[in-house]
């Protein structure tokens, strides 16, 4: 299959955004790279490649660190895929806040989607 132009490019800013999410989880969880990298089985350099964007994981190495991080496939892509899509501008932060509440338990969770009903029965 021939490949289309501009797909090098959208890979480089899935790597560079999974990098960011991966980085800011791992930090947020007060884990080193050596641990995270241990934990789904990859060298240490390896593991900082993907935190620097410099490469991208297989599938199976991208359900190990989404598991490892304790959220979905989908938060770990979720700016890259918003990307793609061309959505709105409001998406990013969307996304960062869905990331960052991904990690919290679920009592804060859902303190979180409480607050967010109130605020938008107030709105209406």
């Amino acid at each position: 299959m021939p490949r289309r132009h501009g797909d090098q490019e959208v890979a480089t800013e899935i790597a560079l955004s999974l990098g960011r999410r991966l980085r800011y989880l791992r930090q947020h969880a007060g884990w080193t790279q050596a641990q995270v990298s241990a934990s789904v089985s990859l060298t240490p350099e390896a593991y900082a490649r993907l935190e620097r964007g410099r490469s991208l994981p297989s599938f199976p190495t991208l359900l190990r660190l989404a598991n490892t991080m304790g959220v979905t496939v989908d938060a770990l892509l979720g700016e890259a895929q918003h990307q793609m899509q061309g959505g709105s501008q409001a998406a990013p932060l969307v996304q960062d806040l869905a990331l960052e509440i991904a990690v919290l338990n679920p009592s804060a969770r859902e303190s979180i989607r409480s607050l967010i009903r109130q605020f938008s029965a107030r709105a209406a």
